[in-house]
């Protein structure tokens, strides 16, 4: 039994203590791990009669410091690893969700403001999924901006036709009068 727990590298040292009795001397067994280590915890566990309800003795393992620290170093580099790949996944999926939900319609929007003639009633469009949101917001105030200024070149080009005609009647009103 003493071989078949120091087969466990985790393990650095095992004792079985029988106890005394009316019938049986005591005795003790201990053996240490043949691929040696270090000593760190301790650990106890009384043994009781399959018979009756007595302790009958107490096996005790020592676990090896070494072994476990060489693990949890391994372990260790491994979740680092884990979580920063994790970690560059992310932000790669984050860049390309704002690149999805954010730039690819902003730069959509500024090719076709750049396509929008003076005097013309051309709207943007919006995609239907940003309407409800700052871009679709920002999109409305674009188109409505336009719209006033179209209006406002309609008037103006509608006043400059007028001041055309009436100069144009006061020059033929100068001639005949002269």
């Amino acid at each position: 039994m003493l071989n078949g727990l120091l087969n466990n590298p985790a393990i650095f040292k095992v004792t079985l203590v029988a106890d005394a009795d009316e019938g049986s001397d005591g005795f003790s067994l201990s053996e240490v791990a043949q691929l040696g280590g270090q000593a760190e915890e301790t650990l106890l566990f009384p043994l009781y009669s399959p018979f009756e309800e007595r302790a009958i003795g107490t096996l005790t393992i020592i676990t090896n410091a070494h072994w476990i620290k060489e693990k949890a170093s391994k372990s260790a580099v491994r979740v680092i690893t884990a979580l920063t790949m994790i970690v560059f996944i992310s932000c790669f999926a984050a860049a390309q969700i704002i690149r999805t939900l954010v730039s690819k319609p902003l730069i959509d929007s500024v090719k076709q403001l750049d396509g929008i003639k003076i005097g013309e009633d051309t709207r943007l469009t919006v995609p239907k999924r940003l309407m409800n949101n700052e871009i679709g917001a920002l999109i409305n105030a674009v188109n409505s901006l336009s719209e006033r200024l179209n209006d406002a070149i309609t008037i103006e080009r509608s006043l400059r036709q007028n001041m055309e005609e009436v100069t144009e009647r006061l020059a033929q009103a100068k001639r005949v009068a002269e």
